[in-house]
């Protein structure tokens, strides 16, 4: 994990993504627009363990079911949309897809954080019962791909189920550290409908 802090705080997106390694294959992109093909030797979830992307915000460490990823980028502004909760910083164009990007920080109730070096934007694939959803989530920076006994994780403590703590699905306690693993579905609530495919 060492090794990918430091790749990202020296050489950036492109140098960290060169470093993944887990098990399926997957495109990723970097913030120059180049694909980069990551080799992968993991599964995601298999019932005996999840494999997680984790990322920093505000200095903890929180993690999403890997197979929803579809790739990362580096920041860019999106456009701005009128009407929408203030979490929701506006969309951006991804070969076609106009994807609705949300500050993760805010979407939790975390202190604001100018975005710098490190910030990074997570694209994620969702399947929702409405259809497929594309959205991204801004983060601080990358960590690292963690693999996580189903053993290890345990349900969140519940204080209001109106609230965002419903945001968390689960914790995952590992020997040196704990992990919020985010339900991705609801990130974005009622907010915005289903992306769809520009025809």
């Amino acid at each position: 994990m060492k090794k990918l802090r430091s790749a990202l705080c020296i050489g950036g997106p492109q140098v960290f993504l060169s470093l993944f390694r887990y098990t399926c294959s997957q495109r990723w992109m970097t913030n120059t627009g180049v694909y980069m093909s990551v080799s992968v030797e993991g599964r995601g979830s298999d019932g005996e363990s999840e494999q997680l992307l984790t990322f920093i915000l505000n200095g903890e460490e929180y993690g999403v079911d890997i197979l929803c990823v579809q790739e990362i980028r580096g920041w860019s502004t999106p456009m701005p949309i009128p009407n929408t909760p203030p979490y929701i910083k506006g969309v951006i164009n991804i070969r076609g897809d106009v994807v609705p990007i949300a500050d993760l920080r805010e979407r939790l109730g975390l202190p604001r954080q100018e975005y710098g070096l490190t910030t990074v934007v997570i694209v994620l694939r969702v399947q929702a019962s409405e259809g497929e959803r594309v959205m991204g989530v801004v983060v601080d920076a990358m960590s690292d791909v963690t693999n996580v006994p189903a053993s290890a994780i345990k349900a969140p403590p519940t204080f209001d189920e109106s609230g965002d703590s419903a945001l968390t699905k689960g914790i995952a306690t590992l020997d040196t550290k704990m992990i919020a693993i985010l339900d991705v579905r609801r990130i974005f609530g009622s907010a915005l409908g289903p992306s769809k495919a520009a025809a």
